[in-house]
């Protein structure tokens, strides 16, 4: 059955208490133009009967129905549906802050963009009205990459079956299908198909104990099963080498929208929204010193997702500069940023700025931070380096 989450501790909390062997993860971005998102939102009621005691996630989304703030989000679900008609607008830039962690405006203000109706806002006979909120999507994905650093999202729509061991998620494991290459195919079996004979593989999968005892697990039948499920519906055009192209792309929008070169040697800031200020000012002393930055939201291109775009801005930075607040210390988004850059050393020199009072000491009391920083010297206070030159210079140069 379909099960709107909205994070990975929420859906590792769900599956500790089942008894099942798989679970799928569908990526499907309600704020792009994919055709298999569009087909897994119209098909949901069904997806959802069909595939009965398999679960399948959807990150991103929420049940607006029996939660907390329901009738206020409803509200403004049909407020803004009303401005965005009346105004004929698109999502205007001041919304596309990622860093909030509650994405609700935005989230409805790009479910309307070029005049679409509500499709994005999903019917559930069984939950009720689903809403998609993209920053919790982007948030979902690299908190994915956290769990597992060879992990690919390709963009848009995106199944990936991921096995448990002992009702834990074994993010080693994951594989991935990317849904709008079956589309793309139409030589090849449907969606419909696709996913039909996936359930039915993973509904037949059960771990059972044979007649000597032994515990005989499936575990690699049912991914050749399924691997061969996907050539058969893609042609094996190339599941790697299509995430290749949508990421050249994704760079090449990027540097249209920045009109610099990626290639190029830039300093990438992480901050809180609520230091917005702060980081535009770090954001352009290192401009007016001839250096590139990329800082959101500016660095994002109009219709790109952001769960592309920012793990490859920080994958191609030299430079990763962490604005620490007492706020960014509280920020999910910054530190899956500073979890990646720090992931990413060899290619990325991070540097910490202290700002708004937030001290070594705070650090050292925060296990998560002190555990990305521990060989990370700190040595610049925000204030000094707006403040004086040199210590701007030896902050960029170091």
């Amino acid at each position: 059955m379909g099960i709107p989450t909205n994070s990975i501790k929420q859906l590792e909390e769900n599956v500790r208490y089942g008894r099942k062997s798989w679970i799928m993860i569908i990526f499907a971005n309600a704020a792009s133009d994919s055709k298999a998102v569009e087909y897994v939102i119209r098909n949901f009621h069904e997806m959802d009967v069909i595939s009965d005691d398999v679960d399948f996630y959807l990150p991103g989304y929420d049940v607006l129905e029996g939660t907390i703030g329901a009738r206020r989000e409803r509200d403004e679900l049909e407020q803004m549906k009303k401005v965005c008609y009346k105004e004929d607008q698109d999502v205007d830039k001041k919304y596309q802050d990622y860093h909030r962690e509650d994405s609700f405006r935005y989230g409805v203000l790009a479910a309307v963009k070029d005049k679409r109706d509500f499709w994005k806002v999903i019917d559930s006979p069984r939950l009720g009205q689903i809403l998609f909120h993209e920053a919790r999507f982007t948030d979902f994905i690299m908190e994915l990459h956290r769990k597992n650093c060879g992990y690919r999202y390709m963009g848009t729509c995106q199944m990936n079956i991921v096995p448990l061991i002992d009702s834990h998620v074994d993010y080693k494991l994951i594989r991935s299908y990317d849904l709008d290459a079956i589309i793309d195919c139409p030589s090849g079996p449907s969606l419909d198909s696709f996913f039909h004979h996936v359930v039915h593989v993973i509904r037949n999968s059960r771990p059972r104990w044979t007649l000597f005892g032994h515990l005989l697990n499936r575990r690699d039948d049912v991914l050749v099963k399924i691997d061969r499920l996907y050539e058969e519906a893609t042609m094996f055009r190339g599941n790697y080498d299509r995430y290749e192209i949508i990421i050249n792309n994704v760079i090449v929008d990027m540097e249209r929208c920045l009109q610099w070169s990626l290639r190029e040697e830039y300093f990438f800031i992480s901050y809180s929204s609520k230091n917005v200020l702060k980081a535009a000012m770090i954001g352009r002393l290192l401009q007016e010193k001839g250096k590139h930055v990329w800082i959101a939201p500016d660095g994002i291109p109009q219709g790109r997702e952001y769960s592309l775009v920012v793990p490859t801005a920080l994958k191609l930075a030299k430079h990763f500069v962490l604005l620490l607040t007492p706020e960014a210390a509280q920020s999910n988004w910054v530190k899956r940023e500073l979890d990646i850059a720090i992931s990413n050393e060899a290619n990325t020199k991070v540097k910490v700025l202290l700002a708004d009072g937030y001290s070594i000491d705070d650090i050292r009391r925060d296990n998560e931070l002190l555990f990305y920083l521990n060989k990370v010297q700190i040595k610049y206070v925000y204030e000094d380096v707006i403040r004086d030159s040199v210590a701007l210079e030896r902050f960029i140069l170091e």
